[in-house]
């Protein structure tokens, strides 16, 4: 009579339980992008741009979510593509964007108080 098959699953995958890696960091989570970047903030100041601040910190903190670094991963791993020609030989030359991604970057960029007339100088020119 053949093994008990649940040892068998659990042989097969202990056996590429290797080693415990504890040389990488751990996940890092939600985190403020601008506020914990020092370097950026003392050129901010020294640059002139201190009225930019609360502005930053908010884009610091949708940039430095899990949300976004998600959005990142996806759209590195789902390249932009050129079509040249639709199924019937016609001319196209459009780049054709992974749709969630793109939808979800355009929908907070649309909603970013920098794209909006009026807004401030230190802003537009990050």
């Amino acid at each position: 009579m053949a093994g008990d098959p649940r040892r068998t699953v659990e042989a097969m995958v202990n056996r590429f339980d290797t080693h415990e890696v504890t040389n990488q960091a751990g996940e890092l989570g939600d985190h403020d992008s601008f506020t914990s970047n020092r370097a950026l903030h003392e050129a901010l100041q020294r640059h002139g741009g201190s009225e930019a601040t609360a502005e930053l910190a908010s884009l610091g903190e949708r940039a430095g979510s899990l949300q976004a670094r998600e959005w990142a991963r996806l759209a590195n791993e789902n390249r932009p593509e050129l079509r040249t020609h639709d199924r019937f030989g016609h001319r196209l030359d459009v780049i054709e964007y992974h749709r969630p991604t793109t939808s979800s970057w355009s929908s907070r960029s649309v909603r970013d108080p920098r794209h909006r007339p009026g807004s401030t100088a230190a802003t537009q020119r990050m």
